[in-house]
């Protein structure tokens, strides 16, 4: 595995999209369906998980691991480093659009200005 930094992997995700036709939302997918992968084979017996969102790219892919680790069966715990209204492009669609359902299975608010206590519950029951 390469390890890149934030600005190569910002490159590598703009030449992929713009090069290959790949969706900036599919490659957000595919990297948080990895993660919720890795989580639940290496701590199957794990019930409850929190995921820490920020407003950045790596925020969208968190919101795809919640979603994926709920589905899963997990009790997840969002916490939004930012406010809502902070989220642009792919990660605004991410929380928009599918990726955080509530237990009614309406979307769930996720709002938050700081760090601590902020957070958004996914509750598998």
């Amino acid at each position: 595995m390469k390890i890149v930094t934030a600005a190569e992997m910002r490159e590598i995700d703009r030449v992929t999209s713009e090069r290959f036709g790949v969706p900036s939302l599919t490659l957000m997918e595919n990297a948080g369906a990895a993660v919720a992968t890795f989580v639940v084979t290496e701590y199957p017996t794990a019930k409850r998980i929190g995921v820490i969102c920020g407003k950045g790219n790596n925020g969208g892919d968190g919101f795809v691991v919640a979603r994926k680790l709920h589905e899963a069966g997990k009790d997840v715990r969002v916490l939004l480093l930012a406010d809502r209204s902070e989220l642009r492009g792919s990660r605004r669609s991410a929380v928009r659009e599918r990726h955080l359902p509530s237990r009614s299975g309406r979307q769930q608010p996720v709002t938050c200005r700081a760090a601590w206590p902020c957070e958004s519950r996914i509750s598998a029951a």
